[in-house]
């Protein structure tokens, strides 16, 4: 029995460690003011500004900021053209939000909304934190 009872601790322990470090929260931001001859999407930002683009790591406070600031952001009718400049995933109350976007437009999990200037200011903040 008491066997079992390491064997359990030990499996629960290895669980947690991996579910604690998959959870990991970041943000990749690009310049800005950069202008490229090509559109940029989610899936491309990272390859399109290889050698300017700064990974954050989000800590709680980080995370709960944007949430906070993303809740109340108003949905978009049409589906607008995007020149993507930020992504990042964020794990808060056991959701996991992806997003990225540009100055005028955010999608988050899918779905597009109208960027607020507070939430804009608050994403070039974060560039200036030290890269993880």
């Amino acid at each position: 029995m008491e066997v079992n009872k390491i064997k359990l601790l030990i499996i629960m322990f290895t669980l947690t460690f991996l579910t604690g470090k998959a959870q990991n929260s970041y943000i990749y931001i690009a310049p800005m003011d950069v202008t490229v001859p090509y559109s940029i999407s989610c899936h491309n930002l990272t390859d399109a500004f290889k050698e300017s683009i700064k990974k954050v790591k989000l800590n709680n406070k980080n995370k709960e900021r944007i949430y906070s600031l993303i809740v109340p952001l108003k949905e978009m009718t049409t589906k607008p053209y995007t020149d993507i400049r930020y992504k990042g995933e964020i794990y808060l109350k056991k959701q996991k939000i992806i997003f990225c976007g540009d100055e005028v437009t955010i999608s988050v999990n899918g779905i597009d909304y109208e960027m607020s200037k507070e939430l804009l200011q608050y994403i070039k903040t974060l560039k200036k934190v030290r890269s993880r």
